[in-house]
């Protein structure tokens, strides 16, 4: 199953980035890049978000293989960006 990107939560404009994929509750979180991308997962493993800490390229290139790992559809995340 593919999950869509449900929204893009922030708490300020140049602040940490929480992509949602569900409302489900939080299993358990793991961390990728060095601990600035945080992946959190519900009780099936798949993803309920990811926090992003900065948009630095190697948490990109994480996020990236993240996307491909869980079969996460980006398409809300790339209209957001070309508009």
């Amino acid at each position: 199953m593919i999950r869509e990107l449900k929204g893009i939560e922030r708490d300020r404009p140049d602040g940490p980035a929480y992509l949602r994929f569900s409302d489900l509750e939080i299993a358990r979180t793991e961390s990728y890049a060095g601990g600035e991308v945080m992946v959190d997962l519900d009780g099936h493993n798949e993803v309920v978000g990811i926090e992003m800490l900065s948009s630095d390229p190697e948490e990109w290139a994480a996020f990236a293989e993240i996307a491909q790992k869980y079969r996460l559809s980006l398409s809300l995340l790339l209209t957001a960006t070309t508009q």
